[in-house]
């Protein structure tokens, strides 16, 4: 599997290339450091996954109908498809003005759909739950670039380079009356890399002299055609590609 990092993508070494560009290009003013953390929802294309998502909870299904008809009280709660999760990210920027910057951040995106079958016998009661997870990570770096509007509140356009880690996790847990209610039946975990962009506006809202209300709208793309496991089994294409909306804080230094 590839080493992360910048140095080793011809398309990283061009957006750095970009990114000390805009820094050069920046205002001959006081250079300003803000710290930014922000968290909300992001919208997913998880196809390949949502085809395990449904052939799981048909399963389920089939699993829950077989037991009824043998006299066990069973239930199914399918899964539903995976479309949404969390998108975050924290960093620094490095501004002329709050106006233009250079921004190095981390960014986290995840989403997790399962199901249940709960099965009642007698006084004996207990659940299977499978879960489905894709996860990516990374650093990103990032331009800004933005005008100012009625005071206190600024906009800022940004574009942004990443290097990706993701991995789809598939988990499978017994809880109820059994001996371990935290056992695990069976976990499964597929991992690979990924070039990623992401292209929006921020929001700013000052809310002091240091301090910022931030509103995100981007739109990030990111696809893992290719995932392993450890004996380098084929897993599930990912697909991280959609809207991105977040809110949080930034505090200037």
């Amino acid at each position: 599997m590839r080493r992360v990092g910048f140095g080793r993508s011809p398309k990283g070494v061009a957006a750095l290339v970009v990114l000390a560009g805009a820094v050069m290009l920046a205002p001959s003013a006081r250079a300003a450091v803000d710290f930014y953390a922000s968290g909300g929802l992001g919208l997913f294309q998880m196809e390949a996954v949502n085809e395990r998502v449904d052939a799981g909870s048909q399963n389920c299904a089939e699993i829950a109908r077989e037991l009824n008809h043998a006299g066990v009280t069973a239930e199914c709660t399918p899964a539903g498809r995976l479309g949404a999760g969390i998108s975050a990210e924290a960093g620094f920027v490095l501004s002329s003005q709050g106006l233009v910057g250079v921004g190095l951040g981390y960014q986290y995106l995840t989403g997790t759909t399962s199901s249940d079958l709960s099965v009642q016998t007698g006084s004996v009661s207990g659940h299977y739950t499978q879960s489905y997870t894709p996860t990516a990570h990374g650093p990103m770096l990032k331009v800004f670039l933005g005008t100012p509007l009625a005071e206190p509140a600024s906009v800022r356009f940004f574009a942004g380079y990443g290097r990706y880690k993701a991995s789809y996790a598939e988990r499978g847990q017994i809880r109820g009356q059994v001996e371990d209610p935290d056992a695990a039946e069976f976990s499964h975990t597929y991992q690979g890399n990924a070039d990623g962009y992401e292209a929006g506006l921020e929001l700013r809202s000052a809310l002091g002299p240091q301090a910022a209300l931030l509103a995100t709208v981007g739109y990030g793309w990111l696809q893992v055609p290719e995932t392993m496991d450890k004996d380098r089994n084929p897993g599930p294409a990912l697909d991280f590609t959609g809207l991105r909306l977040r809110g949080g804080l930034s505090i200037a230094f």
